[in-house]
């Protein structure tokens, strides 16, 4: 009986692991804790959203991806006030049910091996680190990266988009 209740405890602090990997790879999480989207509170809502994730799993049987799906977008919009649009909640769903199927089906190296192969997000934050309002001579706000006098000079690459680049004024 001790067996399996150590088998369940480390497969269930496991499937936290494999939770927190998901949760740390994805970048519209990522981009919405960065950017201060859930407030001052930010990482400890990301954090305890991996928590809920996994009390989810653990309250209800038979979960589908999309139910997934659906209980991260509730969380995302409600606790980071974000809504997911990129297409990467299916994808996020998914990975969440498999490594869960992993963890009560006792193929824990497969889940070990996804977790140390696992690389958290590092989007840059530009709306934190490179840009402040300030005010231009016309009295309106205007978003100039901090500390340089720049301006913008616009290039339209090949595939129609402009390419937008900064020089030193003179």
């Amino acid at each position: 009986m001790f067996g399996e209740i150590s088998g369940v405890i480390m497969a269930n602090d496991l499937f936290r692991q494999g939770v927190a990997a998901v949760l740390q790879e994805w970048e519209a999480l990522d981009i919405a804790v960065k950017n201060g989207f859930g407030g001052s509170f930010g990482v400890e809502k990301a954090r305890w959203m991996e928590a809920a994730t996994v009390q989810y799993f653990q309250e209800n049987d038979n979960l589908e991806d999309d139910e997934i799906e659906d209980f991260l977008a509730t969380v995302v919009n409600q606790e980071f006030d974000t809504i997911v649009d990129d297409g990467s909640l299916p994808s996020v769903a998914k990975k969440l049910c498999w490594l869960y199927a992993q963890c009560i089906n006792g193929r824990e190296d497969e889940v070990r091996d996804f977790v140390s192969k696992s690389k958290p997000c590092s989007v840059a934050s530009t709306v934190q680190k490179q840009a402040s309002p300030q005010p231009d001579g016309d009295g309106e706000v205007s978003m100039e990266p901090e500390g340089k006098e720049e301006e913008q000079e616009e290039q339209e690459e090949e595939d129609g988009w402009e390419k937008v680049t900064y020089k030193k004024r003179r």
